[in-house]
């Protein structure tokens, strides 16, 4: 018996120290309204449609979070809205690739199958509050599934896109 409890033991220490990719849950009640958010953050093209998106109007989306820490090591609860979400609420499921811009003129260009593969997360705000633009807000592209990978330098950073300023679908 005493045999087993040991192994038991041993068991959990390992399997407490393997690393599991963050998970994305349904945010349990809503986020308090952001006041003074109403101004344009976020501007989406697909086949010639253009929508400029308000923090609001992106909240609007169901509302998600997912606990993580960043490659360049932002750490938190982040809340958001699966870009899968986003995407199918403005019909642009049917682009072959995005291409994200950011404030800084930074641009990524991802293949849609990276959006197939695994959960975007737009993140657009940090333990409740919308993320300023000195922490690479107010919008940042995570892929909680990737963390692990990032951590540790697996992974490619051109999908993280921080203080994202549009989406065009092509």
């Amino acid at each position: 018996m005493r045999l087993i409890q040991i192994l038991l033991l041993v068991v959990i220490a390992v399997c407490s120290t393997l690393s599991v990719a963050a998970d994305i849950v349904v945010l349990a009640k809503p986020l308090p309204a952001v006041t003074g958010k109403d101004k344009p953050l976020l501007t989406l093209t697909h086949a010639g449609m253009t929508y400029r998106l308000s923090l609001a109007e992106i909240e609007r989306l169901p509302m998600y979070q997912t606990r993580l820490t960043t490659q360049w090591g932002m750490s938190g609860t982040f809340q958001g809205v699966l870009m899968s979400d986003l995407l199918k609420a403005y019909r642009m499921t049917d682009a072959k690739r995005l291409s994200i811009s950011a404030l800084d003129n930074y641009d990524s260009t991802l293949a849609m199958r990276e959006f197939q593969t695994s959960q975007g997360f737009l993140a657009t705000r940090l333990e409740g509050k919308p993320i300023p633009l000195e922490n690479k807000g107010p919008l940042i592209l995570l892929w909680p599934s990737k963390e692990e990978d990032a951590l540790q330098g697996r992974a490619t950073m051109t999908s993280w896109v921080w203080s994202i300023s549009s989406i065009d679908a092509k």
